[in-house]
């Protein structure tokens, strides 16, 4: 399947159906990040049970503190 990641175009494995798959592909934690599908954004709870589908367009957001 090919999505929209972060504004490229990526195919992303048969197996991976959820944001929540999506991320742990990534390496990416839940924690201190915002996800965005289609413009619509998701709350952590969301995650697990937010299908992926061709063409889908998502932004991942990770927070970055510092002094």
């Amino acid at each position: 399947m090919t999505i929209q990641l972060n504004g490229k175009q990526q195919v992303i494995a048969e197996g991976i159906q959820t944001v929540e798959a999506l991320l742990e592909s990534l390496g990416v934690k839940a924690k201190g990040i915002a996800v965005e599908v289609n413009g619509e954004i998701l709350s952590l709870d969301q995650l697990g049970s937010a299908q992926l589908r061709e063409n889908d367009q998502v932004e991942v957001i990770q927070f970055v503190g510092g002094g």
